[in-house]
C-alpha cells in the first residue's frame, strides 16, 4: 500500500446528531463524488447500510478495541471519483473529538515534492463547500510524512495546524495563533467565518 494524502474533517462532539453521518456523505456526493462501495470486509454494504453502522457507532462513542476483530470497526467508504484512482473516506472518534478523513493515493495529487494545483482543486472546492454547511470545526490537509494533524484542542491552543496544502479554519481559531505563524501562507476569508489558509504548492517538513 503506497502513501496517502490525506483531508482530514474535524467536528466538536456537540455536532452529532440523528443525521450527522447522512449529512456528511450527502455533500460530498452532491459535490461529485458519487457513492461507489464499502471497502475492505463491507465491499458490498449499501449505502444506508453504512450510514447506519457508522451514525450507531459514533453515537456509542465506540474505539476499536486492541483485542477487537477490524470488522467491528467503523465502516470505510469509496467514492467514484473521474480525477483519483481511490477516493475513501473512515471515521476515528476520540474524547475530544469525531474525525473523517477522506484520503487519496499520493500518486494522483503530487508530483514529487509539488502539488499538482488541478489535482488539489476539486478537495479544495469540496472542502470549501463542506465549510460552507457549517458543519464541521476544522479541516487540514496532510501528507503521510505528516505523521498526522493538529487536534481541535491544540489548534484551540495555536499550537500548530497542517497546511499540505490547505487548510479551514475558524476566524477565532486562527486568531490563537502568533501573528507571524501564518506568514509565509496565503490567507482568504470563507463564509461563516472561516479564514482559508494555503501553502505554496510544496512539501515542507518540520524534521
Amino acid at each position: 500500500m503506497g502513501p496517502y494524502f490525506s483531508m482530514t474533517l474535524q467536528f466538536e462532539h456537540k455536532r452529532l446528531k440523528p443525521t450527522f453521518v447522512e449529512e456528511l456523505y450527502s455533500k460530498i456526493i452532491s459535490c461529485g463524488f458519487g457513492f461507489k462501495s464499502g471497502f475492505w470486509f463491507h465491499g458490498n454494504a449499501k449505502l444506508d447500510e453504512i450510514i447506519k453502522w457508522n451514525q450507531k457507532l459514533l453515537e456509542k462513542g465506540f474505539k476499536l478495541g486492541y483485542k477487537q476483530y477490524v470488522k467491528h470497526d467503523y465502516m470505510q467508504i469509496l467514492f467514484n471519483s473521474e480525477v483519483y484512482s481511490e477516493f475513501r473516506g473512515y471515521w476515528m472518534y476520540s474524547e475530544n473529538q469525531i474525525t473523517f478523513n477522506i484520503i487519496i493515493p499520493e500518486f494522483d495529487i503530487i508530483n514529487y515534492d509539488t502539488f499538482i494545483d488541478e489535482k488539489v482543486f476539486p478537495v479544495k472546492q469540496l472542502a470549501l463547500e463542506i465549510w460552507k454547511s457549517n458543519i464541521v470545526d476544522s479541516i487540514q490537509t496532510s501528507v503521510e510524512f505528516d505523521f498526522g494533524y493538529a487536534s481541535l484542542s491544540e489548534i484551540s491552543d495555536g499550537k500548530d495546524i497542517s497546511v499540505h496544502p490547505f487548510a479551514i479554519l475558524k476566524e477565532d481559531d486562527y486568531k490563537r495563533f502568533s501573528e507571524d505563524y501564518f506568514n509565509t501562507y496565503l490567507i482568504t476569508e470563507v463564509c461563516n467565518d472561516g479564514i482559508l489558509v494555503e501553502n505554496n504548492g510544496k512539501i515542507t517538513h518540520g524534521f
